[in-house]
């Protein structure tokens, strides 16, 4: 299991975006349903599979829309070894 745990970490590393527990789940899902229409043949099946992956790409460019309008600032008025302030500005 703990290897299954590092594979899947390692290929999840790659992607821009960082994945939650529950968008790994969302994935997860999406792929037994796949696998599943595929093996029994069922439409229906295709049809929830079709479904998450609208919703998987769907979530994914809603957030990254909803981050672009994000701006961060910072103070440099600071000295060596003092914390950084940061101001998120939407």
């Amino acid at each position: 299991m703990n290897y299954t745990v590092q594979i899947v970490t390692a290929v999840f590393s790659r992607f821009h975006a960082q994945t939650t527990s529950w968008g790994r789940g969302m994935m997860l899902l999406f792929a037994i349903v796949l696998v599943f229409a595929v093996v029994i043949g069922e439409g229906v099946l295709y049809h929830v599979s079709y479904f998450l992956a609208l919703v998987i790409v769907g979530s994914y460019v809603y957030a990254r829309l909803r981050l672009r309008r994000l701006d961060i600032r910072t103070s440099q008025s600071g000295k060596v070894g003092e914390a950084t302030r940061l101001r998120v500005v939407s």
